[in-house]
């Protein structure tokens, strides 16, 4: 069977035992707080778009470059040599990037020629 792996697994290889449990709960807390905000974020835009907002496309590109770039950053953040996300948990985390670019290209305002 195909081991994914686990945050507290990639934790437990970068710290010592008795320091892995906090450690798990911190990167927990972290990638969902991530995720909230991030949600809460393309709600807004989605949100400020419906309304006619002239400022939601520089949002929705301030998001996808922001979210994209947490998403590399979470793929390759290492402690003491051992990676901290899982690397199934980091490319999962690039899924919202690929909505986002949707968004983007979706919502780029219309050039009067």
């Amino acid at each position: 069977m195909l081991q994914l792996g686990t945050i507290a697994a990639a934790v437990a290889s970068a710290y010592r035992p008795d320091e892995a449990g906090q450690a798990a709960t911190w990167v927990t807390t972290y990638l969902v707080t991530v995720g909230v905000l991030g949600a809460l974020g393309w709600l807004g835009t989605v949100r400020a778009h419906r309304r006619g907002r002239r400022w939601a496309w520089p949002l929705a590109v301030t998001l996808l470059v922001h979210g994209t770039a947490l998403a590399v950053t979470n793929l390759t953040i290492t402690e003491y040599g051992g990676q901290l996300v899982p690397t199934w948990l980091g490319v999962v985390g690039l899924a919202p990037s690929i909505a986002g670019l949707v968004a983007v290209v979706l919502l780029r305002p219309e050039r009067d020629a």
